[in-house]
């Protein structure tokens, strides 16, 4: 995967086969990954959650 829209839609496509709802652990978290893994574009979010072995991040203010 080497766009963020790719990251994006499988993190969304994952919540709607799960039926995962919004969670007050990632607030307004819209990527993440594993902790094994480094992506290119973390960097450039805030991060705001580690949960298990998953790094949860959002857009910077003003990014979209």
């Amino acid at each position: 995967m080497r766009t963020r829209s790719g990251y994006r839609d499988i993190a969304i496509g994952g919540k709607k086969l799960t039926g995962a709802r919004w969670s007050p652990l990632i607030g307004e978290g819209t990527h993440y990954h594993a902790a094994s893994v480094r992506p290119r574009w973390a960097g450039r979010l805030d991060r705001v959650a580690m949960i298990g072995r998953h790094v949860f991040y959002r857009p910077k203010p003003g990014q979209r």
